[in-house]
């Protein structure tokens, strides 16, 4: 005999809470992981590109700054001329750091718009077939 605090538990199921939505949302959610799946293949393409491009850049830049001074020349003019390759070679760096930073951003900008536009994709309104369906 079944008592008074005995807890009846119901199954509901699955495709009664998302009949409607279920294959959509699904074909969002895949077409937002390609998406971003892309574009960070895209951005690791570009930042493994610049990251080569700066170490050729600084190995020719190691290059010069170990070889030996000419001699007989001026001790001072030798070391303005370091001077000004060091200066030369911060400003690359800082460039290089500026255009990662954008490559960055823009990629963000750009996971974040797939990110909104799948989110319109969920809130469409639903098609007429699925309240004809629900009356019956």
């Amino acid at each position: 005999m079944p008592t008074a605090n005995a807890v009846s538990a119901k199954s509901v199921n699955a495709n009664t809470l998302f009949a409607a939505n279920a294959a959509d949302a699904q074909a969002n959610a895949t077409r937002l992981f390609s998406r971003t799946n892309e574009l960070m293949i895209t951005m690791a393409q570009a930042l493994w590109e610049g990251q080569t491009k700066l170490l050729q850049v600084e190995v020719e830049q190691a290059a010069k700054t170990f070889s030996p001074p000419a001699t007989g020349g001026d001790p001072g003019e030798i070391y303005t001329i370091y001077c000004q390759q060091w200066h030369e070679s911060s400003e690359r760096r800082i460039t290089h750091l500026r255009q990662m930073n954008d490559l960055m951003r823009d990629y963000n900008w750009q996971v974040f718009e797939a990110y909104a536009d799948s989110l319109c994709q969920l809130n469409k309104p639903m098609p007429l077939r699925f309240f004809v369906r629900l009356r019956n």
